[in-house]
């Protein structure tokens, strides 16, 4: 997944490892998109993958807070 993100990089989003040598700890940035409330923000979180991954969904934080009504509260 990491090469794939490298080659074929997505609008608004970018990844990469947290440390070189953890491919379980991820730090992802998310553009706001145009035309929403979110439009012109960046928001920051980590992704942390299980060692059984994909057996398990990884675990995402957000570091930048934020409101969406699928996170509950004030995340940080």
């Amino acid at each position: 997944m990491y090469l794939e993100l490298n080659k074929n990089p997505v609008d608004g989003f970018s990844a990469g490892l947290i440390d070189d040598n953890d491919l379980y700890r991820w730090e992802v940035l998310i553009i706001g998109p145009p035309d929403t409330l979110y439009e012109g923000g960046v928001f920051k979180a980590h992704l942390t993958f299980p060692k059984d991954y994909p057996l398990r969904p990884p675990k995402m934080k957000f570091i930048t807070e934020i409101w969406h009504p699928n996170v509950a509260g004030k995340v940080a």
